[in-house]
């Protein structure tokens, strides 16, 4: 194939672009660029320098590119040994504390246990004696203990001594005799032994019903009257 019109020769030329222009050329079988003279050689040798500068310029921005990634893997293999350190700083820490998690746990379970003590006083009879104070927590706690002992084994009569008890509030009140009322449920007798008078005015003036709930002076006097 020869050209319609040589690029070598036609005064708009740089107006075609590099890959233009070298496509054309080498497509053309009878290339003037063989025998070509002084200005179709300087048109050549214009074109051949900007391929020289346009591959360069390619070359510089692939190293740029190079070194970008480089940098970039680089950090990343940071960042990798980085989470490879933590992961094992954590995995060891982990081991550490396990031994004085467990006995941690082990503390919190006799906590638990002595903040509920449940006490076996006879056949189907078990006291709880409350001391200190009741938080949220402790109410729950105390409630648990009591329908699982009931619900676990026969019980026919609850004592609850409130003789240790600081001090009680509306919730702390409330909290007691929906207990009462839950074991009266579960076919219990509930008996209330050591009220002091706070405890006692607080139930009065939240007009509690303690006709369904059975109350002594003292556990000595509950404890006399199973015998």
């Amino acid at each position: 194939m020869r050209c319609a019109e040589c690029l070598l020769g036609v005064a708009s030329q740089a107006n075609v672009s590099l890959e233009e222009f070298l496509d054309t050329m080498g497509a053309c079988d009878d290339c003037p660029a063989l025998t070509a003279g002084p200005a179709e050689l300087h048109v050549l040798l214009d074109r051949l320098r900007q391929c020289a500068h346009t591959l360069r310029k390619t070359q510089t921005k692939l190293r740029q590119r190079e070194q970008d990634l480089a940098a970039a893997l680089d950090e990343t293999a940071q960042y990798e040994a980085r989470i490879e350190k933590m992961v094992h700083v954590y995995n060891q820490s982990v081991r550490e504390l396990e031994p004085q998690l467990a006995v941690v746990e082990k503390q919190a379970e006799t906590i638990r246990a002595l903040s509920a003590p449940i006490l076996e006083v006879a056949h189907g009879v078990v006291a709880i004696p409350i001391i200190g104070a009741i938080d949220r927590e402790r109410e729950a706690l105390l409630t648990q203990a009591l329908l699982t002992r009931v619900h676990e084994r026969p019980t026919r009569l609850v004592i609850v001594d409130l003789t240790g008890l600081d001090e009680v509030d509306a919730s702390t009140a409330s909290h007691l005799l929906r207990t009462c009322a839950a074991l009266r449920l579960l076919g219990t007798k509930v008996v209330l032994c050591g009220l002091r008078s706070a405890v006692a005015k607080e139930l009065v003036r939240l007009d509690a019903d303690l006709a369904v709930v059975e109350t002594l002076p003292t556990l000595r006097a509950a404890l006399e009257r199973i015998r």
